[in-house]
């Protein structure tokens, strides 16, 4: 999104309201950075993703019901324009300008292979075109539960194509994962996956998936924070990983430390930390610490993980 103070930033997730979109702030106007257009340069204001910077980092917060907290958003009267990522790449697609964007069309043709040619666009500075061609990565989008199917299956299946990160990129991954998740090295190492970050022909990329579907937050019910929990979990796995923010349903759980007395069942993981998307999409045991947040309309509880009050983690076993 492009703003009305000249500013750029995300939109997370599909789950918005009439007056606001759910997102945060991460370029505006500086000096001397890597990032440009014809405006000029552009600093990044979040250089890495942690609930306490995104949310420093943004103006606008609101209380939302569905999360019982407060939540940076972008106000719809801020916003100038909306970038389409799929639009985006057929542009780059079609004239690309320098080389990161001729790596950019060549990723995607070999993408296309696995999935339709709408289900595909980009994000991050190519989208908006203030990107580095000799810095930036690529960052893509694929629409669709049969469409991301689809290529992380392919992607799974060509690892000559998708080597993923190896050496001394690998470790930089993982010693930065662990640092911002308080989490072993070991444990880290558990959570890469190739169709989510790795290399192509030397440059690295991104790849975030989206069921494609909107939703009304205006319309989500409430949830209430009861206090912090720790269990052992085995999860059940599935598309709904995918999307931001992640859920993956519990099959069974042990509770290993709680502030509170349940009087019902643990039904699913909420994670707004997309560090864990790869184990949540795949399923089996875990530790999960977090806030337990109990419906009380419905009686039932979840954990929420990467939530700017208490940030938690999820632990591979």
């Amino acid at each position: 999104m492009f703003l009305k103070n000249y500013c750029y930033a995300v939109v997370v997730g599909n789950m918005h309201s009439n007056s606001y979109l759910i997102g945060y702030v991460k370029y505006c106007l500086g000096k001397n950075s890597i990032w440009r257009n014809n405006l000029g340069y552009y600093d990044r204001i979040v250089n890495y993703y942690s609930p306490r910077k995104v949310y420093d980092a943004t103006p606008w917060k609101t209380y939302i019901p569905c999360y019982d907290s407060y939540i940076p958003v972008i106000p719809r009267s801020s916003i100038m324009k909306i970038f389409n990522p799929i639009n985006r790449l057929n542009e780059i697609i079609s004239s690309p300008r320098d080389k990161l964007e001729e790596l950019t069309a060549n990723l995607s043709s070999i993408l296309y292979l696995s999935i339709n040619r709408n289900a595909l666009g980009v994000t991050g500075s190519l989208l908006i075109r203030i990107h580095n061609p000799v810095f930036s990565d690529i960052d893509m989008i694929v629409y669709g539960w049969k469409e991301s199917l689809n290529i992380i299956e392919f992607i799974n299946e060509n690892k000559d194509l998708f080597p993923g990160f190896t050496g001394e990129r690998l470790k930089k991954w993982i010693y930065s994962n662990a640092e911002s998740s308080g989490l072993p090295l070991s444990k880290v190492e558990k959570l890469y996956r190739r169709w989510r970050r790795g290399s192509f022909m030397g440059r690295d990329y991104s790849i975030i998936y989206n069921n494609g579907v909107y939703k009304h937050l205006d319309t989500c019910k409430a949830w209430r924070t009861m206090g912090h929990i720790k269990v052992k979990a085995c999860l059940a796995g599935g598309l709904d990983a995918l999307n931001y923010p992640s859920k993956s349903n519990i099959d069974k759980y042990y509770v290993l430390k709680n502030t509170k007395k349940l009087r019902g069942d643990i039904e699913y993981v909420l994670s707004f930390d997309a560090l864990y998307i790869g184990k949540l999409f795949d399923g089996g045991w875990v530790i999960i610490s977090g806030l337990l947040q109990h419906d009380q309309l419905e009686d039932k509880y979840r954990i929420l993980v990467g939530g700017r009050e208490y940030k938690g983690y999820i632990e591979p076993l």
